[in-house]
């Protein structure tokens, strides 16, 4: 994970303004018949899924100004 931020200084509103970017190696989705997992890691490769699933429905929702946030 890397995390990016830049800082100015409004010198007529003395204010510093920081904006982060977060930049996060997700290490791609599992495909079942790609890894042809079986057992405890077929069902680790489910998980990972759904985790990806429901990190993309909050990023959507989020960069939609959505009210609901699904997290």
């Amino acid at each position: 994970m890397i995390r990016i931020s830049i800082s100015s200084v409004s010198a007529s509103k003395r204010r510093r303004l920081t904006n982060k970017l977060w930049m996060v190696d997700l290490g791609g989705s599992e495909r079942v018949l790609k890894t042809k997992a079986l057992g405890r890691r077929f069902e680790e490769g489910k998980a990972i899924n759904l985790s990806l699933s429901s990190l993309g429905d909050v990023i959507h929702a989020l960069q939609s100004k959505k009210r609901h946030i699904p997290y």
